[in-house]
């Protein structure tokens, strides 16, 4: 009989004789690893990169990585804050370089792109399907204007809904720099919502429809569904009736931040490992 040695906290019962499998590369327990992690490694990815491919990129890597080194796993701390913390070194390696957005400059944007006119013979259900991917959009573009550590500690405790005790593991903090860096990310979203978001006040400049022709000239938004890269659209109506209480905001962002990983990402992944390429990172291979 399995010997429970911790209960993860993401959806997950870890005993010694699961890890002891992972270590032993059997591929029904990666499966398992994969089956309960790998979502939440996507989404992880895309909020901190805004892009799709990125997002793919790393979600594969990190559980190649988890799959090659699963025997340097000490079982000294949860196994899904250890394949957490391979996601968040694989995030910043990728961010390395690349400049953060600020808040000014995609406030100017806002009001750039609201100079374009939006396309005219929309059906109100493209129409609503087009300002649910740009509330997407608006949440990706802020959350891209934190910095990196606010960015890791938002989408981690907010969107992700991970405990602060186990954010703190994978970020190699103190619980209290986390709690710090949450604060600070939720004042700087909400300051900018309240400036600019008509759903926060009707008086301000940005509304979602005003956005339409602007995000379809940039190919950010599509009335074409595509099921193997798109999620379902958010609920709206219950949406907007949450934002106009600034103490749902929170709500509001994690009803939208769960994505949908590619149909096929997974299906690379245990292919790659099913293959012979993934030997030569066995301690047993040549």
């Amino acid at each position: 009989m399995d010997q429970t040695v911790e209960h993860e906290s993401m959806d997950l019962s870890v005993t010694a004789d699961f890890i002891q499998h992972l270590k032993d590369h059997d591929d029904s327990s990666f499966s398992l690893l994969y089956d309960s992690y790998g979502e939440k490694i996507y989404n992880l990815a895309y909020r901190m990169t805004g892009d799709i491919e990125d997002a793919t990129d790393i979600t594969q890597e990190t559980f190649f990585q988890v799959f090659r080194h699963i025997e340097t796993f000490r079982e000294e701390s949860h196994l899904f804050t250890w394949i957490f913390t391979i996601a968040r070194n694989e995030c910043l390696k990728l961010l390395a370089g690349r400049q953060r957005t600020s808040f000014s400059s995609f406030e100017e944007m806002i009001q750039s792109a609201r100079q374009v006119k939006s396309p005219d013979g929309l059906s109100e259900t493209d129409r609503q399907y087009l300002i649910d991917q740009i509330k997407e959009g608006c949440l990706t573009g802020l959350i891209r204007c934190l910095s990196i550590d606010q960015r890791t500690a938002f989408i981690l405790s907010v969107l992700l809904k991970i405990e602060i005790e186990d954010v703190a593991a994978i970020m190699n903090r103190s619980e209290g720099a986390v709690r710090v860096l949450v604060h600070r990310a939720r004042t700087n979203i909400k300051m900018f919502l309240c400036k600019n978001c008509s759903q926060y006040n009707p008086a301000n400049h940005c509304h979602c429809e005003d956005l339409i022709g602007f995000s379809l000239k940039k190919d950010w938004i599509s009335i074409k569904d595509n099921s193997e890269t798109q999620n379902s659209p958010p609920n709206t109506r219950q949406l907007e009736k949450e934002i106009s209480e600034f103490a749902l905001t929170m709500d509001y962002y994690s009803r939208l931040s769960l994505k949908t990983a590619p149909k096929n990402s997974q299906q690379i992944v245990t292919e790659i490992m099913k293959s012979k390429d993934w030997m030569i990172f066995h301690k047993n291979g040549v």
